[in-house]
């Protein structure tokens, strides 16, 4: 009975600026400056047994992170690459503290539906994804969207 998590797959989109104060301008205008996403390609099950269970449950998820890339990073002064730099490593850390948390998750739900009767199979995947997302939700409130630990995500122009 599998759950099937493909490999996080991470993707870069481009900001361009001749400063880091340009960059911050430019990522301002985005709702968010990384994003962690997952998907539920598909869930099915085989006919249930005499108890009522899926005999083959099988669930596949797939996760992705895009990041930003700072086209003229390598022409910025020192104080704004190493600045930069510091941005970049604490978002990547807030956005895999979501995948962290959606792996898990995924774990837990494919686990709670093997003990669920294939009646009610499809109403509590649906619930269990959306438990996911409140999740997810709850550790950006905590976190003030990677704001925190100061100063976490916020970019300090030199």
């Amino acid at each position: 009975m599998p759950l099937l998590i493909a490999p996080t797959t991470t993707t870069q989109y481009d900001v361009s600026g001749a400063t880091l104060a340009d960059v911050v301008g430019a990522i301002s205008g985005r709702d968010e400056a990384g994003h962690c996403d997952w998907a539920w390609p598909s869930m099915d099950f085989e006919a249930a047994s005499d108890d009522g269970f899926p005999r083959v449950l099988r669930i596949s998820m797939t996760v992705s992170i895009e990041m930003p890339r700072w086209v003229e990073r390598d022409t910025a002064s020192p104080a704004e690459q190493r600045e930069w730099d510091r941005f970049y490593r604490a978002l990547l850390a807030h956005e895999k503290g979501h995948e962290r948390r959606a792996l898990t998750s995924a774990r837990r739900l494919y686990a709670r539906l093997l003990r669920t009767r294939a009646r009610d199979l499809e109403t509590a995947f649906e619930n269990g994804k959306a438990r996911i997302q409140a999740e997810s939700d709850a550790y950006d409130a905590v976190t003030h969207h990677g704001l925190r630990p100061p100063p976490g995500t916020m970019i300090t122009v030199p």
